[in-house]
């Protein structure tokens, strides 16, 4: 009974997670990427506000919905290949742990903490330079975790472990916005949420399966 609870919830998040990484994409690709001047990056981010201040909040909230996610894919996945689930998990708790302060970094463009922000351009210029150098690491990592999680699902789950290969590519790519350009960029974030809801999907359906 816990074991099917802990699929189902796990598998919601998933799915929640998924949705919120789209969002994610969708609000970075509606903001454009962000200019390469200081003076240029605080009016970029002025015109962008409320768009940069969604975006900061579906990651906080996708961070959010990973922990139960894969807390349930470890439990499912550990009996039959305890290496590349932990592994991989813990790749995934470390870019968590990255993509949480990096939110932290670029939500000073928008977000004042008692009337204080990046007002200065060279302030700017240090914020997104932090912030998307951090997005490149987290793509790496999140990249490799992939890897170890679709190969541990490939023998249960083909079809996941495949979108699961094809995400992680998506992930390095991704990893680059400022050389594949923000269509390109988005393409890969679609492909990283379909893989989070085709995991989602998968743990849901093995819950009933077992259930029946």
């Amino acid at each position: 009974m816990a074991r099917a609870t802990n699929a189902r919830v796990g598998g919601a998040s998933f799915l929640a997670s998924g949705a919120l990484f789209l969002a994610r994409s969708v609000l970075e690709l509606h903001a454009g990427p962000p200019p390469s001047r200081g003076a240029e990056i605080l009016i970029w981010a002025n015109d962008h506000r409320h768009t940069l201040m969604l975006f900061s909040e579906a990651l906080c909230f996708a961070m959010a919905f990973m922990v139960p996610a894969f807390a349930a894919l470890h439990r499912v996945l550990s009996p039959s290949r305890p290496q590349r689930a932990t592994s991989g998990c813990g790749l995934v708790a470390l870019a968590m742990s990255v993509l949480a302060v990096t939110v932290v970094v670029q939500g000073r463009l928008v977000y004042p903490v008692f009337d204080i922000q990046a007002h200065s351009a060279d302030q700017a210029e240090l914020v997104v330079a932090i912030t998307y150098g951090a997005f490149h690491l987290v793509a790496l990592l999140m990249a490799v975790a992939t890897v170890l999680l679709a190969s541990a699902l490939w023998e249960t789950a083909r079809g996941v472990g495949i979108l699961g290969m094809l995400a992680a590519a998506c992930d390095v790519v991704a990893g680059y916005p400022d050389h594949v350009g923000p269509k390109i960029t988005f393409a890969c974030g679609a492909v990283f949420a379909a893989w989070f809801a085709a995991v989602g999907v998968w743990l849901l359906r093995r819950r009933s399966e077992r259930a029946q």
